[in-house]
C-alpha cells in the first residue's frame, strides 16, 4: 500500500428520498498514510431535508468530475465508488 498523490476531495453524500446532498471535508488526503484513518468533520442536513432516515455515503471525489474516483478496498462499495456507512435518523427538534 502507498499514500495517495493526486488530490482528491473527501466527500459526505446524504440521501433522502428524491433528494441528495454532498458535504465536501476540507480534510486534506496528501497526508494520509497507508492503514486506518480516522476524520472528524461537520456536515449540516439541507433545509428541505425532512423528518426520516437519510442514506450516508463517503467517496473519494475528482474534484473535476465531482465524482468518486478511488476505490476503497472494502466490500461497502457500491457500483458508482460510494461507501455506504449506514443510515442517520432525522427527528424533528425538541
Amino acid at each position: 500500500m502507498a499514500p495517495i498523490y493526486r488530490r482528491y476531495d473527501l466527500a459526505v453524500r446524504l440521501v433522502q428520498g428524491d433528494r441528495t446532498h454532498i458535504h465536501k471535508s476540507s480534510q486534506d488526503i496528501l497526508k494520509w498514510l497507508p492503514g486506518d484513518i480516522f476524520v472528524r468533520d461537520r456536515a449540516f442536513l439541507p433545509k428541505d431535508f425532512g423528518e426520516g432516515k437519510v442514506d450516508v455515503s463517503v467517496g473519494l471525489m475528482d474534484p473535476r468530475t465531482q465524482k468518486p474516483r478511488v476505490r476503497f478496498a472494502v466490500e461497502e462499495t457500491d457500483a458508482d465508488g460510494w461507501v455506504h456507512l449506514g443510515k442517520l435518523n432525522v427527528v424533528p427538534p425538541r
